[in-house]
């Protein structure tokens, strides 16, 4: 009795599928890249310089935030690697480099200003209680763990308030050494904050208070785009997989590069398919190295490495190992894509 075929599995849900994000249709009629009005670079989706969309202004969605919001930025997190200057570009939130030096942070005031930090000394928003209404200012930083002391210890920052939003699973992956899927990308914890400083002000879904109506979901509408070119890369080559191992081989590659940009994933997917492919090779010269060595032994094709077939004969000298390598047979080392290794954008 034959068995019945295999019903084809049903495509996970998109993360962002719960959020009310307007269409992507405009960034998906962009065709190549252009010279920004404002710096001249070529960009394609966005100038992350100048803050700016590159196609029409008009059929990028505008968000209200629910106070001012100001991303400041360490001065080793590239632009192009941040997802942090989404939010000027989608909003009102002003990007601010961080300098010890010059006058860019402005002289915030403690009693109108929270600074989001999950620190010994944070407090919710829902426990902020009545002075949540006296906030006009929130304050996000855009840096690594490692990075934050130095800007939390600025004076013009020390004095604030620590917030913290609830904890969240990132919506996107994004490679971080150590740290784990509740450590959120910048542009994921202003839309969070924006959401529960808003839920907290004005209820969620409480008798007599309305529900969230989704007002903040497009600051997550560059990101969002992100994941939804990863996957469409992810469908097409596994469309095209030849096989069991290389489907394996397919899937490992792509969630390597998740968290890579749009047009670096073509450069980064070549990389990694060169490195199996060494990494093939070095396995097949492994294997026929050790077959030469057996028949040897075993006095196939004469007594003599003079009489032996090429093929085997080849890997049968001091040559260090396999393929002229270090003999050891150590796996290759595991390659990752990630946020710092590729521009944010295009």
């Amino acid at each position: 009795m034959e068995a019945a075929p295999e019903e084809p599995k049903a495509e996970p849900a998109s993360p962002f599928a719960q959020f009310r994000i307007s269409s992507h249709a405009p960034l998906d009629a962009i065709q190549g890249r252009a010279a920004c009005p404002g710096c001249s670079k070529t960009r394609k989706h966005y100038c992350y310089d100048c803050l700016r969309p590159m196609n029409a202004a008009a059929e990028v969605p505008r968000v209200a935030l629910p106070c001012e919001v100001h991303v400041v930025k360490h001065p080793l997190e590239h632009n192009s690697k941040s997802t942090g200057v989404h939010a000027p570009i989608l909003s009102a939130a002003r990007l601010i480099s961080y300098s010890q030096d010059d006058g860019a942070l402005p002289a915030y005031d403690p009693a109108t200003t929270v600074l989001l930090f999950p620190s010994a000394r944070s407090t919710s928003l829902q426990a902020l209680g009545a002075k949540l209404s006296t906030v006009r200012t929130a304050v996000i930083v855009d840096c690594t763990w490692s990075q934050a002391h130095g800007i939390l210890s600025d004076e013009r920052l020390s004095s604030l308030p620590h917030v913290h939003i609830e904890a969240q699973k990132t919506l996107f992956w994004r490679y971080q050494k150590g740290k784990t899927e509740d450590h959120l990308a910048t542009i994921e914890a202003v839309y969070f904050f924006c959401r529960q400083f808003h839920e907290a002000l004005h209820g969620s879904g409480a008798p007599g208070w309305p529900r969230y109506d989704g007002r903040y979901d497009d600051l997550l509408y560059y990101y969002s785009y992100q994941y939804e070119l990863v996957q469409r890369v992810y469908r097409e080559r596994l469309t095209a997989a030849a096989g069991p191992e290389q489907l394996a081989a397919e899937r490992a590659d792509l969630e390597s590069v998740k968290g890579v940009p749009a047009a670096r994933l073509p450069a980064a997917l070549s990389l990694l398919r060169r490195h199996r492919e060494v990494d093939a090779h070095g396995d097949e010269v492994k294997r026929r190295g050790r077959a030469g060595s057996t028949l040897t032994a075993m006095g196939a094709g004469g007594d003599e490495a003079g009489d032996r077939p090429d093929r085997l004969r080849s890997r049968e000298g001091g040559d260090g190992g396999a393929g002229g390598g270090s003999g050891d047979g150590a796996p290759a080392a595991k390659r990752r894509f990630g946020p710092g290794t590729a521009t944010a954008d295009d």
